[in-house]
This record gives structure tokens, C-alpha cells and sequence, in this order.
């Protein structure tokens, strides 16, 4: 490189580095923090006591509970899901979401088991209704 270029060259990234960096910082400060929800307890065993069952084509849903009469609802998701996401509700409140074929269980509160319960599996993205069932 000539002088004369090298000068440009250098002022040129001095006047840039600015606007860069600022990009940077923003880059940096508009990234989404970790979503962590750790009031939504997902027990590994299921309880012994089964309530009710539903079967349909790609999921078996059971109401079961234990002695102390703590309620849980467990989701067999025995076929593939037509979605990448799809999120469980029990009378409109969420209970979770369901990953890939197996059992997804799930803790039952006082207002989330009160009979009726209206049980539907809905979209992420879309909000619609892949599956809805109600228990008695």
C-alpha cells in the first residue's frame, strides 16, 4: 500500500469502528433472556391411582392421582406430532408443553382439575386447536 492509502485505509476504520461497536452493543443488548420456568414441576413418576383415561389416534390422556389426593395428568403422545411445538392447557391455564412421541406428566392445581376439565393441545406459533377432549 502507498502512504497516502494507508492513510485512508486507517481513517476509514477509525470513523467505522464507532458505528461498529455501537452495532455490537446493540446486538448484544437485544438478545432474549433464557425463558427458565421453574414453577412448572414436571414429576418423572406417575401416580398410582388412575381416574380416567381417553384414547384417540395419537394421544392417551389420563387423569391420575396419589393417597394425598394431588391430581397429575399424564399425556402418552403415541404418534408423531404434526407440529414443532405444541403446548397442553387444562381450563385455559397452561400445564406445559409436549416434546416427542412418549409420556409427558404434568401437576394438576385446584382450579386446573376442577371438573369439567377441558383438556386441549394447542399450536405454539398459532394458538390452534390440535386436540381438545373434556373429563368429567
Amino acid at each position: 500500500m502507498v502512504p497516502e492509502l494507508r492513510k485512508r485505509h486507517r481513517l476509514f476504520w477509525r470513523l467505522a469502528s464507532l458505528p461498529l461497536l455501537g452495532g455490537f452493543l446493540m446486538a448484544i443488548w437485544s438478545l432474549p433472556y433464557p425463558n427458565l420456568q421453574k414453577d412448572l414441576p414436571v414429576p418423572q413418576l406417575l401416580f398410582s391411582q388412575v381416574l380416567q383415561t381417553v384414547d384417540t389416534a395419537g394421544f392417551t390422556v389420563q387423569v391420575r392421582a396419589n393417597e394425598t389426593g394431588t391430581n397429575q395428568l399424564a399425556i402418552e403422545v403415541t404418534a408423531p406430532l404434526s407440529v414443532f411445538s405444541a403446548l397442553v392447557y387444562s381450563n385455559d391455564l397452561l400445564l406445559g408443553s409436549l416434546g416427542a412421541k412418549g409420556q409427558h406428566v404434568f401437576i394438576l392445581d385446584s382450579l386446573s382439575a376442577e371438573p369439567p376439565m377441558r383438556v386441549s393441545i394447542k399450536n405454539a406459533l398459532n394458538q390452534s386447536i390440535l386436540y381438545q377432549t373434556t373429563l368429567k
